[in-house]
Protein backbone atom coordinates (compact mmCIF):
# COMPACT_ATOMS: atom_id res chain seq x y z
CA UNK A 1 0.00 0.00 0.00
CA UNK A 2 3.30 2.64 0.72
CA UNK A 3 3.48 1.68 -2.76
CA UNK A 4 -0.22 3.14 -3.72
CA UNK A 5 0.46 5.73 -1.77
CA UNK A 6 3.70 7.08 -3.45
CA UNK A 7 2.22 6.58 -6.83
CA UNK A 8 -1.02 8.64 -6.01
CA UNK A 9 1.37 11.84 -4.69
CA UNK A 10 3.23 11.41 -7.61
CA UNK A 11 0.58 11.84 -10.23
CA UNK A 12 -1.13 14.66 -7.73
CA UNK A 13 2.25 16.28 -8.18
CA UNK A 14 2.55 15.56 -12.01
CA UNK A 15 -0.86 17.04 -11.83
CA UNK A 16 -0.40 20.04 -9.74
CA UNK A 17 2.64 20.70 -12.13
CA UNK A 18 0.98 20.51 -15.50
CA UNK A 19 -2.37 23.01 -13.91
CA UNK A 20 0.51 25.44 -12.49
CA UNK A 21 2.61 25.41 -16.41
CA UNK A 22 -1.13 25.35 -18.25
CA UNK A 23 -2.38 28.79 -16.34
CA UNK A 24 -4.13 31.20 -18.38
CA UNK A 25 -2.82 34.17 -16.46
CA UNK A 26 0.62 35.29 -18.47
CA UNK A 27 3.46 34.93 -15.84
CA UNK A 28 5.62 37.45 -17.43
CA UNK A 29 5.65 41.18 -15.74
CA UNK A 30 3.80 43.73 -17.67
CA UNK A 31 5.66 45.85 -19.67
CA UNK A 32 5.17 49.55 -19.11
CA UNK A 33 3.66 51.64 -21.87
CA UNK A 34 5.95 54.47 -23.32
CA UNK A 35 4.19 58.12 -22.50
CA UNK A 36 6.10 60.61 -25.25
CA UNK A 37 7.03 63.87 -23.22
CA UNK A 38 8.29 65.72 -26.90
CA UNK A 39 5.06 65.96 -28.13
CA UNK A 40 4.33 68.28 -31.65
CA UNK A 41 1.21 70.38 -30.92
CA UNK A 42 0.77 70.58 -34.79
CA UNK A 43 0.72 66.92 -35.86
CA UNK A 44 0.98 64.70 -32.42
CA UNK A 45 4.56 63.23 -33.46
CA UNK A 46 7.68 62.80 -31.30
CA UNK A 47 9.79 65.59 -31.38
CA UNK A 48 12.79 64.04 -29.93
CA UNK A 49 15.14 62.77 -32.25
CA UNK A 50 17.17 60.97 -29.74
CA UNK A 51 14.09 58.61 -28.28
CA UNK A 52 14.49 55.28 -29.73
CA UNK A 53 11.03 53.85 -28.39
CA UNK A 54 9.23 52.18 -30.83
CA UNK A 55 5.65 54.70 -30.37
CA UNK A 56 8.29 57.26 -31.25
CA UNK A 57 9.36 55.89 -34.18
CA UNK A 58 7.21 58.35 -36.22
CA UNK A 59 8.56 61.70 -35.93
CA UNK A 60 7.90 65.34 -36.31
CA UNK A 61 9.09 66.04 -39.54
CA UNK A 62 9.11 70.12 -38.07
CA UNK A 63 6.61 72.67 -38.98
CA UNK A 64 7.47 76.33 -40.71
CA UNK A 65 5.66 78.51 -38.79
CA UNK A 66 3.76 80.75 -41.57
CA UNK A 67 4.52 84.49 -40.67
CA UNK A 68 2.41 86.92 -39.80
CA UNK A 69 2.73 90.41 -40.34
CA UNK A 70 2.45 93.08 -37.43
CA UNK A 71 3.26 95.98 -39.80
CA UNK A 72 0.05 95.95 -41.94
CA UNK A 73 -1.34 99.63 -43.71
CA UNK A 74 -4.77 99.54 -42.87
CA UNK A 75 -5.51 100.99 -46.02
CA UNK A 76 -3.86 98.74 -48.51
CA UNK A 77 -3.40 96.06 -46.80
CA UNK A 78 0.61 95.21 -47.42
CA UNK A 79 3.91 95.03 -45.17
CA UNK A 80 4.73 98.35 -43.94
CA UNK A 81 8.32 97.24 -41.87
CA UNK A 82 10.93 98.34 -44.83
CA UNK A 83 12.98 96.20 -42.60
CA UNK A 84 10.81 92.31 -42.70
CA UNK A 85 12.33 90.19 -45.34
CA UNK A 86 9.72 87.45 -45.18
CA UNK A 87 8.69 86.48 -48.29
CA UNK A 88 5.10 86.75 -47.19
CA UNK A 89 6.23 90.64 -46.80
CA UNK A 90 7.92 91.43 -49.71
CA UNK A 91 5.15 93.58 -51.82
CA UNK A 92 5.29 96.45 -48.83
CA UNK A 93 2.98 99.57 -48.78
CA UNK A 94 4.23 102.43 -51.00
CA UNK A 95 2.91 105.18 -48.46
CA UNK A 96 -0.18 106.96 -48.70
CA UNK A 97 -1.38 110.06 -47.93
CA UNK A 98 -4.61 111.82 -47.68
CA UNK A 99 -6.00 114.87 -49.07
CA UNK A 100 -8.69 116.46 -47.36
CA UNK A 101 -11.19 118.69 -48.95
CA UNK A 102 -12.59 122.02 -47.56
CA UNK A 103 -14.80 123.19 -49.76
CA UNK A 104 -15.25 126.90 -48.13
CA UNK A 105 -18.68 127.20 -48.07
CA UNK A 106 -19.33 125.09 -51.34
CA UNK A 107 -21.78 122.23 -51.67
CA UNK A 108 -20.94 118.98 -49.69
CA UNK A 109 -19.05 116.70 -51.63
CA UNK A 110 -19.68 112.84 -51.50
CA UNK A 111 -16.30 112.39 -49.73
CA UNK A 112 -14.26 115.12 -48.06
CA UNK A 113 -11.09 112.68 -48.35
CA UNK A 114 -9.40 111.46 -50.76
CA UNK A 115 -6.30 108.78 -50.57
CA UNK A 116 -3.17 109.04 -52.36
CA UNK A 117 -0.32 106.37 -53.01
CA UNK A 118 3.49 108.09 -53.05
CA UNK A 119 4.48 109.58 -56.05
CA UNK A 120 1.40 108.66 -57.78
CA UNK A 121 -0.62 110.74 -60.02
CA UNK A 122 -4.39 111.84 -58.81
CA UNK A 123 -7.09 113.67 -59.66
CA UNK A 124 -8.61 116.94 -57.87
CA UNK A 125 -12.11 116.78 -57.13
CA UNK A 126 -13.75 120.12 -58.45
CA UNK A 127 -16.71 121.10 -56.10
CA UNK A 128 -19.65 123.51 -56.72
CA UNK A 129 -21.44 126.33 -55.05
CA UNK A 130 -24.49 128.00 -55.52
CA UNK A 131 -24.01 131.65 -57.28
CA UNK A 132 -19.65 130.72 -57.29
CA UNK A 133 -17.62 129.95 -59.42
CA UNK A 134 -14.81 127.40 -58.37
CA UNK A 135 -11.20 129.27 -59.06
CA UNK A 136 -8.52 126.37 -57.42
CA UNK A 137 -7.64 124.78 -54.43
CA UNK A 138 -4.79 126.13 -52.06
CA UNK A 139 -3.09 124.12 -49.22
CA UNK A 140 -4.91 125.63 -46.01
CA UNK A 141 -1.95 126.08 -44.13
CA UNK A 142 0.43 127.78 -47.03
CA UNK A 143 -2.32 129.18 -49.31
CA UNK A 144 -0.39 128.07 -52.67
CA UNK A 145 -2.03 126.81 -55.15
CA UNK A 146 -2.52 122.42 -55.97
CA UNK A 147 -2.86 121.16 -58.85
CA UNK A 148 -3.21 117.79 -60.25
CA UNK A 149 -0.33 115.66 -61.14
CA UNK A 150 1.83 113.11 -59.07
CA UNK A 151 1.79 113.97 -55.20
CA UNK A 152 4.66 115.41 -53.66
CA UNK A 153 3.96 116.94 -50.49
CA UNK A 154 5.31 113.74 -48.22
CA UNK A 155 2.10 114.86 -45.64
CA UNK A 156 -1.55 114.40 -45.23
CA UNK A 157 -2.75 118.09 -46.69
CA UNK A 158 -5.98 119.76 -46.32
CA UNK A 159 -7.02 121.60 -49.50
CA UNK A 160 -9.38 125.01 -49.62
CA UNK A 161 -11.67 125.86 -52.16
CA UNK A 162 -11.39 129.52 -53.42
CA UNK A 163 -14.60 130.62 -55.28
CA UNK A 164 -15.53 134.16 -56.76
CA UNK A 165 -18.84 135.35 -56.72
CA UNK A 166 -20.52 135.26 -59.41
CA UNK A 167 -22.10 139.06 -60.53
CA UNK A 168 -24.74 139.11 -63.19
CA UNK A 169 -23.51 141.96 -65.74
CA UNK A 170 -19.93 141.52 -64.52
CA UNK A 171 -17.16 139.70 -67.07
CA UNK A 172 -14.65 138.03 -65.59
CA UNK A 173 -11.05 136.70 -66.75
CA UNK A 174 -9.19 134.56 -64.67
CA UNK A 175 -5.59 135.30 -65.44
CA UNK A 176 -1.91 134.39 -63.41
CA UNK A 177 -2.28 137.81 -61.54
CA UNK A 178 -5.74 137.05 -60.41
CA UNK A 179 -9.31 137.70 -61.37
CA UNK A 180 -10.11 140.98 -63.42
CA UNK A 181 -13.26 142.62 -63.83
Amino acid sequence: MKKTVYILVAIMMLFAISLVGCSSTPSTPAVEEHVCHHVCEICGKCTDASCTNAVCADKCPGHVEEHVCHHVCEICGKCTDDSCTDDVCKDKCPGHFVITYDVNGGNALESDTQVVDAGSAYTLITPSRDGFKFIKWVDSETNVEVTEGAYNFGKNITIKAVWVQNNDGWSEWVGSSGIIR
